[in-house]
């Protein structure tokens, strides 16, 4: 969702094409209003948290297989924010 913020977004809002990583675009598009801020922070959360959970399994050279019914509330959140704006 960061890089559709940055396609549809960006010609009309440079200073979001600035950084390339998730977290500062949905920073970049809650402070330019396009995202509200309770929106913003749950894409960063269930980036941040997802990231994390990867990152560990693959230190424990682990699959990166998260267990879904851990993440059922951040992604029920996510989705219904993806078809907001990607009308899916």
């Amino acid at each position: 969702l960061a890089q559709y913020f940055v396609l549809a977004y960006g010609h009309e809002h440079p200073e979001i094409l600035k950084y390339t990583d998730n977290v500062r675009i949905f920073d970049d598009v809650q402070a330019l209003a396009i995202v509200p801020e309770t929106e913003a922070q749950s894409l960063r959360k269930a980036y941040l948290v997802c990231r994390a959970l990867i990152h560990r399994l693959s230190l424990e050279k682990k699959p990166a297989e998260l267990d879904e019914s851990s993440l059922f509330n951040l992604r029920n959140e996510v989705q219904s924010i993806v078809k907001k704006y990607l009308e899916v």
